[in-house]
């Protein structure tokens, strides 16, 4: 019997290309489709597996000509990457600034909760204080007080 931790990985056949189907970009191993771009596991790299996502998922591109398949594959590997579009420093001050952005709401939806805080202000704490996990110098603050005078 076949050992089941052995399992055959499949290689790309240029026969996949009429049925929509290029080796993926991140895993040569697995197919995917030019149509759709769904990538599909390395079990499915077989001519019927193919055909058959073809047919359900795509009926009217079915009985395009392989030369239909060969434009798209082009014009994919022609296209630019993000990395291309975008200046890397646009990139890495994106994620971050978005990160944020999305910690806030979700921090405030988490200190506004009837169900977790009630309506007792002191147990929200400071929104500001939330954001980060840089600690007050409390004693620090205090050094630096000054009072009010009275009026």
């Amino acid at each position: 019997m076949a050992d089941p931790s052995k399992k055959k990985c499949r290689q790309y056949s240029t026969e996949y290309l009429s049925y929509g189907f290029i080796p993926a970009p991140q895993n040569e191993t697995k197919p995917m489709c030019l149509i759709c771009m769904d990538v599909l596991s390395n079990d499915s790299m077989k001519p019927s597996k193919l055909k058959i996502h073809l047919e359900k998922k795509h009926i009217g591109k079915k009985n395009k000509p392989v030369e239909y398949f060969k434009k798209l594959r082009d014009d994919f590997q022609k296209r630019k990457t993000v990395s291309q579009v975008f200046d890397k420093k646009f990139y890495v001050i994106a994620f971050p600034t978005s990160y944020l952005v999305e910690a806030g709401f979700s921090r405030v939806s988490q200190m506004s909760s009837k169900a977790r805080n009630g309506l007792d202000i002191v147990k929200r704490g400071d929104l500001r204080l939330s954001l980060t996990s840089i600690e007050p110098n409390i004693k620090k603050l205090v050094e630096k007080h000054q009072p009010l005078g009275s009026h």
